[in-house]
């Protein structure tokens, strides 16, 4: 499940199964990345994107991201 261990948590109260019947292991089989959109018809949508990228790179080097994802596992 995309999302790791919260949307598998997520998923599992969805169909409305125990939990305590799942396992959710360490490793992942594989990652997926998530993107964020800006809409092109933006007049504003260039600067959007140069100010994120440097703003995510940074959340990403000094742990703020995954801290962020933490909560959520």
């Amino acid at each position: 499940v995309s999302g790791g261990p919260a949307a598998v948590r997520f998923v599992i109260h969805l169909i409305g199964e125990d939990p305590k019947r799942f396992i959710i292991h360490d490793a992942p089989i594989t990652t997926d990345k998530n993107y964020i959109g800006v809409a092109k018809i933006r007049p504003d949508a260039e600067e959007i994107i140069r100010r994120l990228n440097p703003a995510l790179a940074s959340m990403w080097a000094d742990g703020t991201i995954s801290k962020i994802v933490a909560t959520y596992e």
